[in-house]
C-alpha cells in the first residue's frame, strides 16, 4: 500500500493534465468554445450571440430583440436571458419580457419596421417572439398581419412555440403547427439542442430571404434537457437558392404596401422562397435511402424522428440494414416488412395490420429449401406508428383472424410446436 497511493495519484494527475480541458460555467456563452454544456434555454441565449457574431463577420451592424410571455416548456427563458444580460448587452441584444403574447408579437413586428422610416441605429434587428401553445392561439391576428407585411432583409423573426403535447403542465394539450399553417408561417422542428440552434440560425436567414416569420418548435424534450453540444460558428453555413424567381421589389417589408399586394406576394412568392431555402440548405434530407428498389418510406420530424430511430434500434435494424429493407404485400391491406443482412437474407421483420391497429415484431431464421420461420416471437405496440391491442398466442389459435392466417395459402406452411412454443413458417415469393 505504501507506494500504490502515490502511484495512483501520479497517474491521475498525468491523465488530467493530458486529457482533461479546463471548463467553466461561463463557457456556454463563450463563442471561442465549441463544445459546451447547456440546457435548452441557455442554448437559445447562445444562439442569439452566435447570430450577432455571424452578422458582424459579414459586415452587418445588427441588433437583437427578444420578447414574449413565458410558459412551460419555455417557463425558464426569462430567467436565463436575464442572467445573461452582460454578454447580451455586449452584443447589442435587448431582452424585454412582455405583459402578454400579443403585445410581444406587435413589438417584434415593430423591429422590422425601424429602417422604413430612417429611425434605425443599426442595419437591422433580428428578433425572437416566444410563448406557449395557447399564447400562439391568441396571437394569430398579429402573426397574420406581420407575416403578410414581411421582415427586414437584415433583420428576421423567429417565433418560438413552446408546445406541451400531453398537457403535463398546461390547462390544455396543444400543438402549434396548425395555427402556424393557418397564417402561413413555416415551422422548423429540431430533434435536439444542436439542431435547435442550427435551425434557429437557419430560421433567421430564411426569414430575411423570404420575408416570412419562421416558427421554431420547442418541446420539453429539448428545452428542458441538458447536454454537451457542439455549438460552434464553424458548424453553421447557409446559402441562398438559385432556383427561385423573385418578384420585382423583392419579398421584404416596405412602406405603403397594399393588402392585396401582400396577399399575392405571400402566396405566389414568399412560400416558394422558403421552400427554395430549405432545398438549398438540405434542411429536409434523406437519412436512409432504402436502396434502389425502396418500396416504402418513413417521414419523421423533431422528436418523432428520434422515436423512429429508437423503434428501428429495438427491432435490431441498423442504418445499413435499413437501406436493405424489402416488403411483402399481404391480403386485406396488411403489410409484412423484412430486414435483410449482407447476404440478402431476412433477419428481422415486423407486420402492420391496419384493421387491428396492432403490430407483431420478431426475428426470422433461414430454413433449408428456402423457407423461413419466426422464432422468439414477441409482440409490442409501436408507439410511433399507433396503438392498439397486441397479437397473442390466444388470438392466433382461437381467433383465426391473425395476420398469419391471412398469409396466402400457397405461401404458408403449417405451424409447428416445439417445447410448447408455437412457430410459424412461410416462404417468400420473389
Amino acid at each position: 500500500m505504501d507506494g500504490s497511493q502515490d502511484n495512483s495519484k501520479e497517474i491521475a494527475d498525468r491523465l488530467a493534465g493530458d486529457r482533461l480541458n479546463a471548463v467553466s460555467l461561463a463557457d456556454k456563452y463563450n463563442l471561442d468554445t465549441d463544445v459546451v454544456f447547456v440546457n435548452g434555454t441557455q442554448a437559445l441565449v447562445r444562439m442569439c450571440l452566435m447570430q450577432s457574431e455571424i452578422d458582424r463577420q459579414h459586415g452587418i451592424n445588427s441588433a437583437g430583440y427578444v420578447t414574449g410571455y413565458r410558459g412551460s416548456p419555455l417557463g425558464g427563458i426569462d430567467l436565463q436571458f436575464a442572467q445573461a444580460s452582460a454578454p447580451l448587452t455586449d452584443s447589442q441584444i435587448v431582452f424585454t419580457p412582455a405583459l402578454n403574447e400579443d403585445l410581444a408579437a406587435t413589438a417584434v413586428w415593430g423591429t422590422q419596421q425601424a429602417a422604413l422610416h430612417g429611425e434605425n441605429t443599426h442595419d437591422g434587428v433580428f428578433a425572437i417572439w416566444y410563448g406557449k401553445g395557447p399564447g400562439v392561439d391568441r396571437t394569430g391576428d398579429v402573426f397574420r398581419h406581420a407575416n403578410l407585411a414581411g421582415t427586414d432583409p437584415k433583420g428576421g423573426v423567429l417565433a418560438l412555440m413552446g408546445d406541451d403535447h400531453t398537457g403535463e403542465s398546461s390547462t390544455v394539450c396543444h400543438q402549434s403547427e396548425y395555427a402556424m399553417m393557418d397564417v402561413m408561417i413555416p415551422v422548423l422542428n429540431p430533434v435536439n439542442l444542436e439542431e435547435m440552434v442550427q435551425f434557429g440560425l437557419h430560421g433567421w436567414a430564411m426569414s430575411r430571404y423570404s420575408g416570412l416569420w419562421v416558427g421554431l418548435k420547442c418541446v420539453k424534450d429539448n428545452i428542458e434537457s441538458s447536454s454537451s453540444a457542439r455549438l460552434s460558428l464553424e458548424q453553421f453555413s447557409s446559402k441562398l437558392p438559385n432556383d427561385v424567381d423573385l418578384p420585382e421589389g423583392g419579398l421584404n417589408i416596405r412602406r405603403n404596401d397594399h393588402r392585396h399586394s401582400q396577399e399575392e406576394r405571400l402566396h405566389k412568392h414568399k412560400i416558394a422562397a422558403a421552400h427554395g431555402y430549405v432545398r438549398a440548405n438540405q434542411i429536409d434530407r434523406v437519412i436512409y435511402s432504402g436502396g434502389k428498389k425502396a418500396r416504402f418510406g418513413i417521414v419523421a420530424t423533431g422528436k418523432a424522428y428520434m422515436d423512429v430511430l429508437q423503434a428501428l434500434s429495438d427491432l435490431g435494424i441498423s442504418g445499413a440494414q435499413a437501406d436493405k429493407m424489402v416488403s411483402f404485400e399481404l391480403p386485406e391491406g396488411d403489410r409484412f416488412f423484412f430486414v435483410a443482412n449482407e447476404e440478402d437474407e431476412p433477419i428481422a421483420y415486423f407486420a402492420v395490420s391496419p384493421f387491428r391497429e396492432s403490430y407483431a415484431v420478431g426475428n426470422v431464421r433461414k430454413l433449408k429449401g428456402g423457407g423461413f420461420y419466426a422464432t422468439e416471437l414477441y409482440e409490442k405496440v409501436m408507439e410511433v406508428l399507433g396503438k392498439g391491442s397486441l397479437y397473442s398466442d390466444k388470438a392466433q389459435t382461437e381467433g383465426g383472424k391473425g395476420i398469419w392466417d391471412r398469409f396466402p395459402a400457397k405461401e404458408r406452411v403449417e405451424t409447428e410446436k416445439e417445447d410448447g412454443k408455437r412457430k410459424w413458417r412461410w416462404r417468400i415469393s420473389k
